[in-house]
C-alpha cells in the first residue's frame, strides 16, 4: 500500500501528488504541507525528502532537504512507514 505523504491516508479522493489537505485521515492538523513551489515542506519550512518518504527510504546525505518523517517528523522512517499512516 502507498499513502499520501500529506494526508497519510492509502485511499485518495484524488491524485496524491496534488494534494493540500490540512489534515490527516484521521483528523489531526497535517504537519507537512506544499509551499508557493509546491514543494513539501516541514513546520520549519524547509523542504522534507520525498525519496525518504518511500518504503525503501533514500541514500542521499544532501543537507538541502529534510530526511524526516512527513507524518510525525521522526527521523528513522519517511511516510509510508509511518505509525499515523492509514
Amino acid at each position: 500500500r502507498q499513502v499520501c505523504i500529506i494526508c497519510l491516508t492509502a485511499n485518495h479522493k484524488g491524485p496524491m501528488n496534488a494534494c493540500s489537505a490540512e489534515f490527516l485521515w484521521n483528523g489531526d492538523r497535517a504537519r507537512a504541507r506544499r509551499n508557493s513551489q509546491n514543494r513539501i515542506v516541514a513546520p520549519s519550512n524547509r523542504e522534507i525528502c520525498i525519496d525518504w518518504q518511500r518504503a525503501r527510504g533514500c541514500k542521499s546525505h544532501n543537507a538541502g532537504h529534510l530526511h524526516e518523517c512527513s507524518g510525525c517528523g521522526g527521523s528513522d522512517h519517511g511516510a509510508q512507514n509511518c505509525a499515523l499512516a492509514e
